[in-house]
């Protein structure tokens, strides 16, 4: 038992301080080739000995002297989890809610949660560290982050803090829309088909607003007869 638990200990030792950790983040060949029951016993009372903190079944926090207040710190902050959570995830996730929307020019208000959207199964929130998971509606690359973002700040453009529609959707064009390409524009309107057809109608319009009537056409294709009806009446009355 002693000799698994100095095995163990080295190990978090040579984490950085103040890392969120899984057992698999320490298990080693030679922790591996032990019995599990010991390893888990050796966690245990690292965790009695205040070494490491358990946030949840399988997640670890190392515990560290604060330079500033010579006091120990025993719980991870938001970032840390970010920090862990984006290694894990590696390019499969991107952020979400109402971070991003701040961070996307739509609104002055800064929000205090954060949301990472991801490929895989969802973990459970931590609620108490205002760090939320979201499922994703089309699969996440490096590449289609960007887009993935523009189409969740359209789908959920009522939730947007401070701002009405026609708000939003002046900000998407200054700050965002004038910058696409038409490869841009093309992969925007294919990922789009993952979404709501509110989402579609709404970036019809913006796409509409800055000349781009073939992808326009494109999306109203994807809507229902009545949705496309009711567009082109629309459009008649303006």
């Amino acid at each position: 038992m002693r000799k698994i638990t100095e095995i163990v200990r080295r190990e978090i030792e040579r984490l950085p301080k103040a890392s969120v950790f899984s057992l698999d983040d320490i298990a080693t060949p030679e922790i591996k080739s032990t019995n599990y029951y010991a390893f888990t016993k050796a966690l245990t009372y690292l965790e009695k000995n205040k070494e490491i903190v358990r946030i949840r079944k399988g997640l670890y926090f190392k515990s560290y002297i604060s330079a500033i207040s010579d006091l120990q710190i025993n719980m991870p902050t938001q970032n840390n989890l970010i920090a862990y959570y984006s290694k894990k995830f590696n390019n499969g996730f991107y952020l979400s809610g109402y971070s991003l929307y701040n961070d996307m020019r739509l609104t002055e208000q800064v929000a205090q949660t954060i949301t990472m959207t991801i490929n895989e199964r969802l973990p459970k929130n931590f609620v108490e560290f205002g760090l939320y998971f979201a499922e994703t509606k089309h699969s996440i690359t490096q590449e289609n982050k960007y887009y993935l973002q523009i189409l969740d700040c359209i789908e959920h453009i009522d939730d947007i803090p401070e701002k009405c529609e026609n708000e939003v959707i002046e900000n998407l064009l200054n700050y965002h829309f004038g910058k696409l390409s038409q490869k841009d524009i093309d992969e925007l309107v294919f990922i789009s088909k993952s979404y709501n057809a509110k989402t579609r109608i709404i970036l019809s319009r913006l796409l509409k607003k800055i000349g781009y009537d073939d992808s326009t056409l494109e999306l109203i294709k994807t809507l229902s007869l009545s949705r496309q009806l009711s567009l082109q009446k629309l459009s008649n009355y303006e």
